[in-house]
């Protein structure tokens, strides 16, 4: 019944929404008060290095990524969103091999919602997000583990687009 509404939503709206990107590239979602402040070091003319850690409970994960666009007084960390996706991703698939998948659920679910939705690029069709809500659907069911392999794949997918949108300015380390 759910699929139906939202297959009925999306030809409602001619198939997919459109989403403008947010022209500051920054984190879309609340800070992590409790997280470590990104760090960035030059690493080469015109190429920086943005390093940041994620921590849940005693484990912690450590996002790299190279950019290509210089830090500023307005945006600290360009590309930030991406590299905590990517610290929550390996938190995630380290959660999954100690058999702890409620806690890869609340790591991919962390990483998507810092990504944000800045990671499509133009013309690329999208059909993460009902592969989210399938998963969603799953971890409700009592099916913890499904879901976390869902929301991690998603995860993954939508870090490999980002890359894409934004080749030229940030790229996996």
């Amino acid at each position: 019944m759910t699929r139906l509404v939202l297959i009925a939503a999306l030809v409602a709206c001619g198939g997919h929404v459109e989403h403008v990107p947010s022209p500051s590239n920054t984190m879309n979602t609340a800070p992590h008060a409790d997280q470590p402040a990104p760090v960035v070091t030059p690493r080469a003319a015109n190429e920086w290095l943005l390093e940041v850690t994620r921590t849940q409970g005693t484990r912690s994960a450590k996002g790299a990524i190279i950019i290509a666009v210089p830090p500023s007084a307005t945006n600290s960390a360009p590309h930030l969103p991406v590299a905590s996706a990517e610290a929550w991703l390996v938190l995630a698939r380290g959660a999954m091999e100690l058999h702890a998948s409620s806690a890869a659920v609340a790591a991919a679910r962390a990483g998507i919602a810092d990504l944000g939705d800045d990671y499509r690029p133009k013309r690329v069709k999208d059909d993460t997000g009902l592969h989210v809500l399938d998963a969603n659907g799953a971890v409700a069911a009592g099916k913890t583990e499904e879901g976390a392999r869902s929301l991690i794949s998603v995860l993954d997918a939508r870090i490999v687009l980002y890359f894409q949108r934004y080749r030229g300015e940030a790229r996996p380390l």
